[in-house]
This record gives structure tokens, C-alpha cells and sequence, in this order.
């Protein structure tokens, strides 16, 4: 064990600090030596290098395969659509807007949409939810991953065709109190016309869940789920 000395004392004999400020002082080790260093300059570098305002900032950046990173929003800080990434070695893998995505600086690393809770949220693949734009595409890609789909509180999504269910085993949807909203040209829109399966065999064989929303048919009363 190497135990570093001060003024005769071992550090790890000091008294502990409760907390420690950006104006506390680290010790670092390279190849050029020992330095000493202000803790905040530990939180520029990260931010610099391991915080993206979006999704394009990151896949612009020359990041190690392996690392991880953030994004504040999917295409502006803010939007909803922020996430953490891994950087794998993936060369095979398609770009799908969200799961993976491909670096603008690598032909063979990806860039792994990570979730901490088991679920994603449409914003994360760039949905916009603001019931103008089409959402519909992003939607589907959603239900593909492994991680349930959980959308926006109070969020309106546009869906101008009908979403089709994966096939396979488990495919969870929470609407978290935001509408679907079927365009006006498709009135008979309902869950029966929002959703469709990718096989014949699909619904009989998954187990699909959908709650805590509602889907908004025009002509109609919305039918809340």
C-alpha cells in the first residue's frame, strides 16, 4: 500500500472532510509526472469531453471505445431526448436514431443508447411530441428495443399511420398521462387502428401492455386507456 506523507503525517490519518469543493486540490499521476490540480478542472474535462448539448454534438466528437457519455437533449440541451451512451465496438450494428447510433469520427464504434431504469422515452430516439409533428416512425423504433417504452406527461404525439408491434415476447407501453393523437383524414383511428401487428401470430404470442394514457380519435371522445 502506498500511503502519501504531510508534514510527517499520513494522509489517511487527517481528518475527514464532509464535503469537497471545487477549489480543493488533487493530486494526479501521468506519464509526465505528478500534478497538482484544482478539482474543478477534473469537472471542465468532463464536461468538455463526456457532456454533449445533443446527439449530433456527441457523434461529431472523437470518443474511446468503451467510454461513457451524456447527452443533454436530442437535438437541443432541454428537449427531453437527453440520454447516456456507451461506446462499443459495433460495426455491424444500424443506425437506428436511437439504440445505436453511428460516430461521424469511427467506421466500427457505435454509440449505445444506455438506460438506467429499464425504459426509453420516444424524445430519446427524436420524437417530438408537440402533436404537429409526425411521431410515428419513432415510435415504432422505440418498441423494438429491449427497454419498455415510457412517453411524456402531458404530451401530445402524432400518429398519421398505425404502429406496428414487434415481434416479440414482451412489449410494454406507458403513456404516463400524454395523448396519441390520431390526424383528422383518419377518424376510425382507436387502439384497433393504432396499433398493428408485424405477423399475423404476433398478438397471440407477445404480451402487450398499454396504460396511463389516451388516444384522441377527432371525431370522437379520445378513448382513455
Amino acid at each position: 500500500m502506498i500511503a502519501m506523507m504531510m508534514e510527517d503525517r499520513l494522509v489517511r490519518d487527517l481528518p475527514e472532510k464532509s464535503e469537497v469543493s471545487l477549489d480543493d486540490k488533487m493530486l494526479v499521476e501521468d506519464i509526465d509526472g505528478t500534478k497538482l490540480a484544482p478539482v474543478s478542472s477534473l469537472r471542465d474535462m468532463v464536461m468538455d469531453k463526456l457532456i454533449f448539448e445533443n446527439v449530433e454534438e456527441m457523434k461529431s466528437s472523437s470518443i474511446d471505445c468503451d467510454s461513457f457519455c451524456m447527452t443533454l437533449g436530442y437535438r437541443k440541451a432541454g428537449d427531453g431526448g437527453g440520454a447516456y451512451y456507451k461506446i462499443v465496438y459495433q460495426p455491424t450494428a444500424i443506425d437506428d436514431g436511437g439504440n445505436y447510433l453511428y460516430l461521424h469520427t469511427s467506421d466500427v464504434n457505435r454509440a449505445k443508447l444506455i438506460s438506467m431504469d429499464g425504459s426509453i422515452t420516444p424524445e430519446q430516439f427524436g420524437a417530438y411530441g408537440d402533436g404537429t409533428h409526425d411521431d410515428s416512425a419513432v415510435i415504432a423504433k422505440c418498441l423494438k428495443t429491449d427497454y419498455e417504452t415510457k412517453f411524456v406527461t402531458g404530451k401530445r404525439y402524432l400518429i398519421s399511420s398505425p404502429i406496428e408491434i414487434p415481434d416479440k415476447e414482451y412489449v410494454y407501453i406507458d403513456l404516463n398521462g400524454c395523448t396519441l393523437e390520431a390526424p383528422p383524414s383518419a377518424p376510425e383511428y382507436g387502439i384497433n387502428g393504432l396499433l398493428k401487428a408485424s405477423t399475423e401470430s404476433t398478438l397471440d404470442n407477445a404480451s402487450l401492455v398499454i396504460k396511463n394514457g389516451c388516444i384522441d380519435m377527432k371525431g370522437s371522445a379520445g378513448s382513455p386507456i
